[in-house]
């Protein structure tokens, strides 16, 4: 469990000795302990492929170890080839909450612009940012991993040709 630093105090009592005297002996000096924590937690988040038709896409997130009084961090998104600002997807900040158990998964969704427009398929990249633990230290709650969103195009056009008659040709 990713934890604060824990201290605890040594104190000594009820001294019985078999050969000097009990006088002679100080035992009132006691003596503090640190138990560091030296354990480190994960998040990740896992790519994701959809049909631009699907409406949104829907990304996990994934904690590894427990971590004590559970943390808040920030999804962000940054355009590749598609575009934000709900041209191609939504790229508003999505905030995850944790309580902090281990194997804790946190879904959210991103809706997805169907434009009726044939186009190639086009990714956004996202990142976490802004962590906020509760208890445990930041520096032991790694999020550093990004994943991508893929949205596939499903618009297709048809082009057709007419037959044209050429006046002139016809003997007109």
């Amino acid at each position: 469990i990713i934890e604060v630093d824990e201290t605890f105090t040594l104190a000594m009592s009820n001294l019985v000795t078999t050969q000097a005297p009990i006088a002679s002996i100080d035992i009132t000096e006691g003596a503090q302990g640190t138990i560091e924590d030296n354990d480190n937690a994960i998040v990740t988040i896992g790519n994701e492929t959809v049909n631009e038709s699907a409406g949104t896409v829907t990304f996990t997130a994934t904690l590894d170890k427990a971590v004590q009084g559970g943390f808040t961090v920030d999804v962000v998104y940054t355009d590749d080839s598609a575009e934000g600002s709900n041209v191609d997807y939504d790229s508003a900040l999505d905030q995850l909450t944790f309580a902090g158990s281990a194997g804790e998964t946190q879904t959210f969704s991103v809706a997805i612009n169907n434009e009726n427009l044939v186009e190639a398929t086009e990714t956004f990249n996202l990142a976490m940012s802004n962590l906020v633990p509760v208890t445990a230290p930041a520096g032991s709650i790694d999020v550093s991993d990004t994943a991508i969103g893929t949205i596939d195009d499903d618009d297709t056009a048809t082009v057709s040709i007419s037959a044209i008659t050429d006046a002139a040709e016809a003997g007109t």
